[in-house]
Parts: structure tokens; C-alpha cells; sequence
């Protein structure tokens, strides 16, 4: 077996060669008297500190041990000087700046409480940068009013699994569809998916396209690289925010790293290399064929070759390197990921049973025989066929400042792709059919730019203006038919911009935050010019669609805030594909929606917050529902979805709640989404038709918690539950079923997950372990059967409910090296995902180990 080995010395190289060609001259940042949003409770003083210097990016030094005593809540729309000296008030602190970048605190009580800081000795607290964010990202959810997640690098790096659609496992109320083909994530969230329901941007830009999928529907593909996203932020719901048109489900943000995510602290050049080696994969060879042999009443195998638990056969390494300085940085990375065909889990009920005997089909003795096939045509521990992934990807960003608050990132992202997909129509039955084979590998190639502008001055809060523009241009080769061959290829252009500003005042009747603004997204797609014609061809046309916004926020008292939003949606599109002008009018199509949204949030005592909200929001038809296919028709009446949410929740943020120097944090939440006009394909008999039906509904409650102790201790729960999903073609035909023949058939979720993660530090946190639990149920609804004949023309991919346990460790070996480990699927299960396209089955037990290294 040949092993996939990445060129080490070549990442060494790169990182060497680009940390070459930065020349920066470290200068001090002016963080103290910008302004910044906080909202951080009463604490130990030191974790107050380290939160506002999370925030502002301000280096902070105790000249002095810190009394035991708690800070001041901290809150609103502040400078770094304000916060800090709210936070320090009634402690006997006192501070001082040492520069615009740095601040000092003392304690004149030091001497006595102990002489070793006589000398004027000090300790520099952490400083860490979290775009976005107010105070530490992990509190942030919880803080937030309203059903908000996010996923940190760190999570990113320990859970990075098999398939970058892994990093969401721990997020309840998210998962990813079809993640097990191509190597992108198509995110559900609450049961919405596809077609522009929950957006996925990456710095800000779209890079979505949705692929036809055959009978089994379309899959709607963001492409991204783990190895750069420095952290992701989830909104659950509607969002009447910049990047919200159309997002009645949610919008997943992700952000590339920055300079203070390589950077050392006190460094303004440095590198980070990270590489390692995974297991349970196997080289692709065009042509290899399942191991299943099966007929009427006969199924069997012959040996299943498959690797060793420890032996490496697939690689990842990365050089990123940045430099900053007073008034710029730049960031230059270079990724690449490399691994063979997965092979499936050996253990668990939904595997294929072996009797132990031989078996003879068409002539031919087969040494083992099977009572009955498993849930997919894929035998236990066998090769998964057309799984296998090769990323190569590039990221630069650069950032300069200027006075006055003033700040432009520019940014390139640039993505190439290999990577094995099944198609769907063929793996929809289990036996009997023709055998799956190795097809050609599909290919994808991404360019994104980006251009991120900010002016904050400091001396007024009437002014806060944001504005991001991107453009998208991806071409993908996507396996056309069951036989293996390749598929015609497919490009996508997408521009798209956006900009707001948010002023704050101090009213005699409270303070008020006011958010106007506008976007603009243009989008077009079509067949490549040098690929062949085959049916079905991809769709050809153009989309735009414009919005103009507004979210009011205001803080009646200190412990009552209400909220409101707006939005105007407008959008027209032109289908551009002649296949038979009978299906579809050639005119334009176009229309409207308005959309609003209405909030309170109460905080009965400190740290405790009780939240509830209605938002009523549209989602405009997408390109894909305006434009003609083969046997596609579209209703000419077809308009917007429009989601009516309601949301009811809690958060709980406490210090010492268990036992001194515990840290407790909880989130509960019920939501109650319908979508009137849900969007949804129909069989008729002839073609298929994209209509308006009454109303689609997903209820359900969700729980997330963390609670940190004292002793290096850190437990993480995550569940969801879903008491009702329906839909309803008329008022009085409601279902609790998917519908025969939707896109939506293999978008709903599981009745119940449930997922724990244990955390243990210790050697002064230079050894980090532990391990996470998880449980899937199953399927929320059942799949509606067509009215007459054998053609649902979407199957539903069942899964069995299964139990999961994987483990990780690091170790790091000095401040700036660390080794770590992870193993997947402890127990080698046997198991299909929620939301499968196929009967594909997931990895087995999978070993990663990796390197990373900063300097």
C-alpha cells in the first residue's frame, strides 16, 4: 500500500522562505482610547483583566499580587481606561498606562502580602485578540441573548476529523449534510438547509454551489480549509444583521486567521508549522469494486484488506507566517491536506453479518458468506470507494490602520481540490444492484477576494461604519453518473458587498444602539465552455438580490434591553438555459418581502439573563429554484418563504457557583419555527414541479453548558431535541413526514443528540487530555411514500441511532511546541450519518497525530 506522504522539508522551506520576506518594525498599537463593546460580569479580578485585554487587545501587567476580591461587572460602549476602571473600582487597585498598548496595574498592599514583588517584580498577564467577540469567546454564547455558538481554533485543531464538516459535532442544533462526499459542508441548522437558508461565509465572502445530486436532490457545497479558520461563529435564526438576507435559518461566519493567532506575544514577525499523519485510509485506484457481491438471497465477500490501527497512510501540514506592526500586518499560509478512501467501522447493529462459510455466485466461491446485507452495501472494515480528499489551499491577508480609527483588509483565499464523491442515485439500495466501483475524481477550484473596511473614531460613538465587499469565482468537475465517469463542469461568479454604520447614545431614558444599512449580492453560474453536454445539464443563469436593514437596541434599564429589526428584500432573476421553453417562462422573475423582528431581555440578577424574541423574516427563491432543469419545471406564482420564530431562553454565566474558583456556564433555549410558502418538489406524474406549500414546522429545545473547576477540570454538554417537525402541502393535509419527492426528504434532523466532552489540564496546563461522548437518535420524521408507482425520486437514507467516543491529548513540550493526538470512533462503530444523500457508511476508528510549532 502506498502511503500519502506530505513533503515536510517543503513546509519547512515555505515557512522559512516567507518569514523571509516580511520586514516589520514593531511599534506600540494606541488600543487605550478606542472604543469597544463590553459585557462582562463580576469576577475574579484577574479574569475581569484578562477579559477586557481579550477584548482590546491590551497587554496587561500586575506589578503586585491581586487581592482576592471580585471586579466590578463591566458594560457598554467603552474605552480600554473606562473598562479597566470599571472593573478596578472599590478593589484598592490602581493603574496606569505605560503605553497606548499596555497597561500596568499595582497593588499597593503588595509588600505585605508577599515580598517577592518588593522589587518592583511583575507578571504579565494573557493577552489574547478574539475578533468579534466582548471578553473571553467562550462566554460570548452565553452572554449573548438569543441562540448564538462558536467554535474556537483550538476546537477546530481537536476535532478536526475526517471530513471538514467534523468541526460543527459539537454544536447542538447544527449538523452537516452529505459530509462524507466532495469535502465540503452543506450546514443545517433547526432543520433549514440548503438553497441559501443558512449562509456560510468565510471572511465574509459566499462561495456556495449547489450540485445536482440525480434523483436523490441537489447539495448545496461551502469549501473550506480548517487549517486556516481561526474561529467560527453560529447564529441560530433569522438575523437582521449585514450578512442576514435570506438566512431564515441561520448564518455560520467564519474567520480566517490573523496576525494574533501566529504571532508570539511580544513578537512582530513569526511562523507557525503544523503537520501530522492520520490512519484507517486507503490509496483511490480507478476501477477497484466494492467487496459486497450480492443476488437474489446471497451475499458475500472475499478478504478486506485494511490498514493497521497505527500506520500512517494519510498527511496534513501548513506554514502560516505573519508580521505586524504599529499601523499594518500581513498574514501568508499554505495548506495541504492529503488522504485515500476511509474504511468503514467493524462493530455495531447496523453492520452486514457474516456466517463464516464459503458461497458460490455466478461460478465463482466466495470465502465468506453474509445472512444479510448491512445498512449500506459497504462491508464492515471495508474500503469506503470514492471518499478520498486532496486540498492544497493559499491564504494572504493584509491589514493597515490609519489615524482616526480607519482600518482596510485585504484578503485572498485560494482553494484546489481532488476529492472521491458516490454518486447518490446509485448507492440508494442495499444488494442486487451493479456493483460500486472507483470512479475519477472530482475537482473543485475556488478563488475568493475580499476587502474589509472599518472607521471607529474615538471621539464620538455616532459613528461606526462597516463595509465588506468580496467576489467568489469557482469552477468544479462533479462525477456525472453512477458508472464513475466524470460529470459536466460547472463555474459560479459571485460579487457581493455590504455596508452599516451603528451609532450610540446616552439618553435620559437609557442608552440606545442604532444599526442602519444595505447589501447587494450578485450571483451566476453555468456549464463550463469545454466540458461536455450531459443530462441533466447544470442550471444557467444570474440572480441578484438587495436589502436595505436597520436593528435598533435599547437598554432601558440596567436590567431590561429590548430590540427591534428591519428588512427590505428585493431580487430578480434571469434563467439563461434553453431546454424547452414550454417548462419555464422566458421572463424574468422577480419580487419582494419585508421582514421585522421584535426582542426583550431581562436580567433578573447578575449573570443570569432571560431572553424571548418573534422575528418574522423571507427568504427570496434562489437561483437554482428560478432556473429550468432537466424535467424542472417552476411554478410561475412561486414567491418567498417567510419564517415566523419564536425563541425563549436563559443564560447563566457564574463564578463559584459549585465550589471556589469554579467558573459555570448554561444556555437553554425553546424554538417554534413555521415557514409559511415552504419551498418544496413536487412528482406530478410527468416532471417535477418547485411550488409554494402551506407550512413546514421544526420545534425543539436545545441545551448547551460548560463548567470549569478549579483543578484544571473543564466539562462541555451540548443536546437537542425536536418535540415537532411537519409539513403541510395544504392547511389541512399536515404531515409528521417529509414529503415524497423533496429536496427536504434527507434534510431532517435527528428526534434527539446528545454530546458530553471532559477536559483535563495539568503540569501547569503543558498536558491537555481528554475525551467526548455522543449519542444520535433517530430520525425526527419519518419520509412521506409517493402516491402511486416506485417513484419517490429521492430515497430517505436512514440511519440506525449509534453511540460514538473518541479521545485527544496534547502536550506541549515548551511554550511555543506541542505535540497531539486524537483518536475517532474509539469503538470502531459501524454507522450512517443524519443527512446522508447515499448509503454511505462513516470512518472507523481513525488515529491522528500532529505537530505544531511557533516561532
Amino acid at each position: 500500500m502506498r502511503v500519502y506522504a506530505l513533503r515536510f522539508g517543503a513546509v519547512l522551506w515555505a515557512s522559512t522562505m516567507l518569514s523571509g520576506s516580511f520586514v516589520v518594525s514593531a511599534h506600540a498599537q494606541n488600543s487605550a482610547e478606542q472604543h469597544y463593546q463590553f459585557s462582562i460580569s463580576s469576577q475574579r479580578v484577574s479574569q475581569s483583566l484578562n477579559a477586557i485585554g481579550r477584548t482590546t487587545g491590551l497587554s496587561v501587567v500586575v506589578n503586585g499580587k491581586l487581592p482576592s476580591v471580585s471586579a466590578q461587572p463591566v458594560s457598554g460602549h467603552l474605552t480600554a481606561r473606562q473598562a479597566i476602571s470599571a472593573a478596578l473600582a472599590g478593589t484598592g487597585l490602581t493603574y496606569s498606562f505605560t503605553n497606548g498598548n499596555t497597561v500596568t496595574v499595582f497593588n499597593p498592599n503588595a509588600g505585605a502580602q508577599n515580598g517577592a514583588y518588593n522589587d518592583g517584580g511583575s507578571v504579565q498577564l494573557e493577552t489574547i485578540n478574539v475578533s468579534g467577540a466582548t471578553g473571553n469567546a467562550a462566554d460570548v454564547p452565553y452572554q449573548t441573548p438569543g441562540s448564538v455558538g462558536h467554535i474556537s481554533e483550538e476546537q477546530i485543531q481537536r476535532f478536526r476529523g475526517t471530513s471538514p464538516g467534523d468541526i460543527f459535532k459539537n454544536a447542538p442544533g447544527v449538523l452537516v449534510g452529505e459530509n462524507r462526499n466532495s469535502g465540503a459542508v452543506d450546514v443545517n441548522i433547526r432543520g433549514m438547509q440548503g438553497v441559501g437558508r443558512v449562509p456560510v461565509t468565510v471572511d465574509g465572502a459566499l462561495n456556495t454551489t449547489t450540485v445536482y445530486r440525480g434523483y436523490q436532490g441537489v447539495s448545496s457545497r461551502t469549501f473550506i480549509d480548517p487549517d486556516f479558520i481561526g474561529g467560527v461563529d453560529i447564529t441560530k435564526g433569522p438575523s437582521f444583521g449585514a450578512g442576514g438576507a435570506g438566512a431564515i435559518g441561520g448564518t455560520v461566519a467564519m474567520r480566517t486567521v490573523n496576525a494574533d493567532d501566529i504571532l508570539l506575544d511580544g513578537k512582530s514577525i513569526g511562523a507557525k508549522v503544523r503537520a501530522g499523519f492520520g490512519t484507517n485510509t486507503t490509496e483511490p485506484e480507478f476501477g477497484r469494486r466494492q467487496q459486497m457481491e450480492g443476488g437474489p438471497g446471497a451475499y458475500a465477500s472475499w478478504d478486506i484488506e485494511r490498514p493497521d490501527w497505527f500506520e500512517p497512510t494519510s498527511g496534513f501540514g501548513s506554514a502560516i507566517v505573519a508580521g505586524k506592526s504599529e499601523n499594518a500586518e500581513l498574514v501568508a499560509g499554505w495548506s495541504h491536506r492529503a488522504s485515500g478512501n476511509y474504511h468503514a467501522g467493524e462493530n455495531g447493529d447496523s453492520v452486514a453479518k457474516a456466517t463464516g462459510a464459503t458461497t458460490v455466485i455466478n461460478g465463482t466461491t466466495y470465502p465468506n458468506s453474509y445472512s444479510a446485507p448491512g445498512l449500506t452495501p459497504f462491508l464492515g472494515g471495508e474500503e469506503v470507494l470514492n471518499t478520498s480528499q486532496d486540498t492544497t489551499s493559499i491564504l494572504l491577508k493584509g491589514t493597515v490602520r490609519g489615524g482616526d480609527g480607519h482600518a482596510l483588509e485585504i484578503g485572498f483565499n485560494h482553494s484546489d481540490s481532488e476529492f472521491g464523491e458516490n454518486y447518490p442515485a446509485g448507492l440508494t439500495s442495499v444488494g442486487g444492484g451493479t456493483p460500486i466501483r472507483q470512479g475519477i475524481l472530482s475537482e473543485s477550484d475556488l478563488k475568493s477576494y475580499t476587502a474589509r473596511y472599518r472607521w471607529d473614531p474615538s471621539d464620538t460613538d455616532a459613528v461606526d461604519v462597516r463595509w465588506n465587499a468580496f467576489h467568489t469565482s469557482l469552477v468544479e468537475y462533479s462525477k456525472g453518473s453512477a458508472s464513475g465517469l466524470q460529470g459536466v463542469g460547472k463555474w459560479v461568479d459571485m460579487y457581493g458587498t455590504d455596508i452599516s454604520n451603528t451609532s450610540i447614545f446616552d439618553t435620559a431614558f437609557g442608552a440606545l444602539s442604532v444599526e442602519a444599512g444595505g447589501s447587494y449580492l450578485s450571483e451566476a453560474t453555468g456549464p463550463e465552455p469545454d466540458s461536455a453536454w450531459v443530462i441533466p445539464p447544470p442550471r444557467e443563469g444570474e440572480r441578484w438580490e438587495a436589502s436595505a436593514f436597520s436593528q435598533v437596541k435599547w437598554t432601558a434599564t440596567d436590567w431590561l434591553m429590548l430590540d427591534g429589526g428591519l428588512r427590505y428584500q428585493r431580487y430578480r432573476t434571469e434563467d439563461k438555459i434553453s431546454i424547452d421553453p414550454s417548462f419555464v417562462p422566458a421572463d424574468p422573475r422577480e419580487g419582494d418581502a419585508l421582514g421585522y423582528s421584535l426582542g426583550a431581555t431581562v436580567t433578573p440578577f447578575e449573570g443570569v439573563q432571560l431572553f424571548g424574541s418573534y422575528k418574522d423574516a423571507s427568504r427570496l427563491p434562489s437561483l437554482l429554484e428560478s432556473a429550468r432543469g432537466f424535467l424542472l419545471t417552476v411554478d410561475p406564482d412561486l414567491g418567498p418563504e417567510t419564517a415566523h420564530n419564536w425563541e425563549f431562553g436563559v443564560n447563566l454565566l457564574k463564578d463559584d457557583l459549585a465550589a471556589d474558583g469554579d467558573r459555570t456556564a448554561v444556555k437553554f433555549a425553546f424554538f417554534d419555527n413555521t415557514i409559511d410558502d415552504y419551498i418544496s418538489r413536487r412528482w406530478t406524474g410527468a416532471f417535477l414541479i418547485l411550488e409554494n406549500i402551506h407550512q413546514a414546522h421544526f420545534q425543539g429545545l436545545e441545551l448547551s453548558g460548560r463548567h470549569e473547576t478549579n483543578f484544571g477540570l473543564t466539562a462541555e454538554l451540548a443536546g437537542t431535541y425536536y418535540t415537532d417537525v411537519t409539513l403541510c402541502r395544504t392547511a389541512d393535509t399536515c404531515i409528521n413526514s417529509s414529503l415524497a419527492s423533496d429536496y427536504g426528504t434527507n434534510y431532517v434532523p435527528p428526534e434527539y443528540q446528545v454530546s458530553l466532552t471532559l477536559t483535563q489540564k495539568l503540569f501547569d496546563d503543558a498536558l491537555t487530555f481528554g475525551g467526548r461522548v455522543s449519542y444520535t437518535g433517530p430520525r425526527a420524521a419519518g419520509a412521506e411514500k409517493p402516491a402511486s408507482g416506485g417513484a419517490p425520486l429521492i430515497a430517505m437514507i436512514d440511519w440506525d441511532p449509534y453511540t460514538l467516543v473518541d479521545l485527544f491529548a496534547e502536550y506541549k513540550v515548551s511554550e511555543n511546541a506541542a505535540f497531539d493526538l486524537s483518536i475517532e470512533n474509539l469503538g470502531d462503530i459501524y454507522y450512517v450519518e443524519p443527512l446522508s444523500l447515499a448509503l454511505v457508511p462513516a470512518p472507523g476508528r481513525t488515529i491522528r497525530a500532529g505537530f505544531t510549532s511557533r516561532f
